[in-house]
């Protein structure tokens, strides 16, 4: 082969080369990872976030995103503010952007939503031949109240409050999601309360091998939590939610937000916002979970500004005014 036409060849293989590695305006394009902080490996917010977090890094160009399991939603606070963490689960935003419940010692505003994804119920679940039939029963049980730093664990005490009680008035277990559920079988508890989006999957597991009931909140006392906490609402489960619970259970629930530092490039939480809000009948139909949702329900932040970048998607796409 002539010697031009080769060199020829081997200037244009290294032009494509450059073409293939070098981004707009002549930048490498690097790749950005992240890390999303979720919940015990059986939770709900470990479960969706790792729906969202494989949706991101299918769909956002150059960006990836991996899961880390923790205790839950004040922990992973702790560590968006650490920066051990990019992006986080959480059902305490409330409380820590006004410095309210496990953070009392003072409001922290760097961290704030991109989007609502769910709405955490309370559970209190029993077998069925527990003698308990309404939550002032509890007193003087062992009770699985949520992993210690979790917003289950602040949810429980919420509910307990309401009622007289405080987790001195039980024998509280400070256990996971999956490990309350595991406790509740094996007899180690008596009655596990649980915060997460219905139907959860581990609980709709159990109620397929093992009869439980759900202990109802009583009307004047839902109104009490609600009055209480900024963040709950009543709401009802349908009879039917769970295999053999057969009569509607009402109870409180709160919103779940993704959130991140206030810091973050604006335009990486609008491509990941933007990517959510677009494909989210595709996250419905893989977690049922995501179902208590519409689009038009993502922006709703309780008051609390969204992060600029999220805004300007929600603004855009007719979902903000």
């Amino acid at each position: 082969m002539n010697k031009k036409l080769i060199m020829g060849l081997a200037v244009v293989l290294v032009l494509a080369l450059i073409i293939f590695v070098v981004g707009r305006g002549g930048k490498q394009q690097e790749q950005t990872a992240l890390v999303m902080a979720t919940g015990s490996t059986t939770a709900t917010g470990y479960i969706l976030g790792g729906t969202i977090a494989d949706l991101i890094t299918r769909t956002v160009d150059d960006v990836s995103v991996t899961i880390q399991a923790t205790g839950g939603s004040i922990e992973n606070t702790r560590l968006l503010v650490d920066g051990q963490a990019d992006i986080a689960h959480s059902t305490e935003l409330y409380n820590s952007y006004y410095g309210l419940g496990g953070f009392s010692e003072g409001a922290i505003k760097d961290v704030v939503p991109m989007f609502q994804y769910g709405a955490w119920s309370t559970h209190i679940i029993v077998r069925e031949n527990s003698p308990v039939k309404k939550v002032e029963d509890l007193k003087g049980l062992r009770v699985g109240v949520g992993a210690a730093g979790s917003g289950n664990a602040i949810n429980s005490e919420a509910v307990l409050k309401a009622h007289g009680l405080t987790f001195n008035d039980i024998r509280a277990e400070y256990l996971s999601y999956s490990e309350q559920i595991d406790a509740l079988r094996d007899g180690n508890i008596d009655v596990a309360m649980i915060m997460t989006v219905a139907p959860g999957s581990t609980i709709v597991q159990m109620a397929a091998q093992d009869k439980i009931r759900l202990i109802p909140i009583a009307k004047d006392k839902v109104d009490k939590i609600v009055a209480d906490n900024a963040i709950y609402k009543p709401v009802t489960l349908p009879a039917g939610t769970y295999e053999g619970v057969n009569v509607a259970t009402p109870t409180v629930n709160s919103p779940g937000w993704l959130v991140v530092r206030k810091s973050m490039d604006e335009d990486l939480v609008y491509d990941i916002v933007k990517t959510v809000t677009e494909n989210f009948a595709e996250l419905q139909g893989i977690n049922a979970e995501f179902r208590v949702l519409t689009k038009e329900m993502l922006p709703e932040t309780l008051g609390m500004p969204l992060h600029p970048g999220a805004e300007k998607y929600f603004k855009e796409a007719g979902l903000l005014k």
